[in-house]
């Protein structure tokens, strides 16, 4: 029988979790539509999550009178030009007159042909694609058949900082809101929780076949974050030595 896997969601960092919830309310529409007439047993937490989400996005909007919005711009930027020009570096090794570095290039490019040109999305999905490239980049491990490591490194430092600054436009609006960013995430943690607890029951009880869709998504979803977790794990690991 499916079921949705565990996920420490309060590990995640703001924008971060806004971004995955964003994702989970797009996965919604995977679910069985509710029916006109009768018991529609995911109603209610269905619109439950959408409304307490709404208030998390809202808290989240920042001001561009805010000092941080700068700050994050240049992270944004930078982050843009490590992406693309790593990119370009791949697809040039990839054209190499050695068959050997030319074949290890291949796998680079494909890793990013996989999630395709983040620079022109909005910040939080610029930012979850990038975390997800650098996490399959980093699984390629340290083959410097073609001198990639400072590429990637480059690529993980410029996406840490525009976190950090994402982070820090998030903490300077939730001083200005007085604790409000705080209440609406707890909100939206516990809706995100009863939607899955309750998708899984009723999954169990009817047969998953209507909610086999949703759940493998989502459990995709749960395996990328756990991986991005892990992965920032061993990042500040290795920092702190």
């Amino acid at each position: 029988m499916k079921e949705i896997q565990n996920l420490s969601i309060s590990q995640l960092q703001n924008e971060e979790a806004f971004g995955f919830f964003t994702l989970v309310k797009e996965e919604m529409d995977n679910l069985p539509a509710d029916p006109g007439e009768g018991v529609a047993p995911l109603k209610a937490v269905k619109e439950a999550y959408i409304e307490k989400l709404d208030a998390y996005d809202e808290a989240l909007e920042t001001s561009n009178k805010l000092d941080s919005v700068q700050t994050v711009e240049a992270a944004d930027a930078a982050a843009d030009e490590a992406w693309g020009a790593s990119y370009a570096y791949s697809k040039a090794m990839a054209r190499h007159p050695d068959s050997m570095i030319r074949n290890a290039a291949l796998s680079y490019v494909a890793v990013y042909e996989k999630y395709g040109n983040p620079t022109k999305l909005a910040q939080v999905k610029e930012l979850g694609v990038l975390q997800n490239l650098l996490t399959d980049l980093e699984a390629l491990g340290d083959d410097e058949t073609i001198g990639f490591t400072m590429w990637r490194e480059y690529i993980a430092e410029t996406t840490a900082s525009l976190m950090d600054a994402m982070n820090n436009r998030t903490d300077e609006q939730s001083r200005i809101q007085v604790g409000i960013v705080k209440e609406t995430r707890l909100a939206t943690e516990a809706a995100y929780r009863d939607l899955v607890g309750k998708v899984n029951v009723v999954a169990a009880y009817e047969g998953d076949a209507a909610y086999a869709t949703f759940i493998d998504h989502m459990n995709a979803l749960i395996d990328r974050q756990k991986a991005i977790l892990k992965g920032r794990t061993t990042r500040n690991k290795k920092k702190a030595q």
